[in-house]
């Protein structure tokens, strides 16, 4: 690991993440915006106040789902389609800087650059909205959900951007992923229970179908958690063998 790490590089990953403005953006303002507009009209608006913990609490898990959807998804993929057009995995490679290391440092800063980004929604979200008190239980099913859920996220960004190359197309295909997903999470406005038959078929594949409500619930009830279980392991193993296909693709990227 000692091999891979690099302070200088992680700092210049970090840096390079912030400089596209689009990821603090989006990732962290954007996602405390909407809560704050939503949280305050919607929610509020015909919701008595002893069931509004409820309703914030859920909605929390709702608008927590844009943050590695962007910042990693959208953040990884449209910097390293960026990064492979103009060569600079290659020149950094030359400077000895392996393609593992470069990897691992962007994936350790976006990681970082994530998490930051939940803690400053966190503590945003619940200073403005009454929310129940959590439980052991669901503090770790957010941790271990949302972990899953963003290496899995990292990894398809990667794989798509090693398989189309260029910035357009890339990001072209992960805004259309991160569409379908926000819908199918339920927080584009369409209720998950409206879904059509097929719809809800597929949705109920993925983890951010579950992750808000089965989270939630965890606060005051049990939970069949066995659904989101396998559709983090689905995602997971989908996103590595997309990623693997990719390098078969491109057996030089990862020399």
């Amino acid at each position: 690991m000692s091999k891979l790490f690099s302070k200088r590089l992680f700092i210049y990953e970090i840096k390079t993440i912030l400089k596209n403005w689009y990821i603090p953006f989006f990732g962290v303002v954007f996602p405390i915006l909407l809560s704050q507009l939503i949280g305050r009209t919607a929610f509020v608006s015909g919701v008595p106040e002893n069931v509004q913990p409820y309703v914030f609490t859920e909605g929390f898990y709702n608008f927590a789902m844009v943050i590695p959807l962007c910042v990693v998804m959208l953040g990884h993929a449209s910097m390293y389609s960026q990064d492979l057009e103009h060569g600079i995995p290659q020149r950094l490679k030359l400077f000895g800087i392996s393609i593992n290391k470069q990897l691992t440092m962007r994936l350790l800063a976006i990681m970082f650059i994530n998490l930051v980004s939940f803690l400053l929604f966190t503590v945003t979200y619940a200073l403005s909205f009454k929310m129940m008190d959590i439980t052991v239980p669901a503090l770790l099913l957010a941790i271990v959900s949302f972990s899953i859920l963003s290496l899995s996220l990292f990894l398809i960004a990667h794989a798509v951007a090693l398989l189309l190359k260029k910035f357009e197309p890339t990001y072209g295909v992960t805004m259309g992923l991160y569409f379908f997903l926000m819908i199918i999470s339920g927080s584009m406005g369409l209720r998950q229970s409206d879904f059509p038959a097929a719809l809800k078929f597929v949705a109920q594949l993925f983890p951010v179908y579950h992750m808000p409500g089965d989270i939630s619930k965890l606060y005051y009830q049990s939970v069949n958690l066995a659904p989101l279980a396998q559709a983090l392991v689905f995602f997971l193993l989908l996103s590595v063998g997309l990623l693997l296909f990719a390098l078969q693709k491109n057996k030089k990227s990862f020399r």
